[in-house]
């Protein structure tokens, strides 16, 4: 009996535990208020330098402080940043 928002934090955490080299997040914290929300993807940047990280997401402020930016529409992929 848990929340949306509950549950995807207890799948990020399992992932965090099972000390992975890549992670990907598909909408990851969708469920999630504001401040959780930041204070997960504020420690998931803290380790990019260290893992691969993959977000896929529509919330363009969730890529502020992503490396590389792609783009997926109409069956081609575009390069952002």
């Amino acid at each position: 009996k848990l929340s949306g928002g509950q549950k995807q934090r207890v799948a990020i955490a399992r992932a965090f535990y099972m000390l992975r080299e890549v992670f990907i997040f598909d909408e990851s914290t969708n469920a999630l208020d504001e401040e959780n929300e930041k204070q997960i993807i504020d420690h998931i940047n803290s380790i990019k330098e260290e893992k691969t990280i993959i977000f896929i997401t529509h919330k363009p402020s969730l890529l502020e402080k992503c490396n590389k930016i792609y783009k997926i529409e109409n069956k081609k992929i575009f390069k952002i940043k």
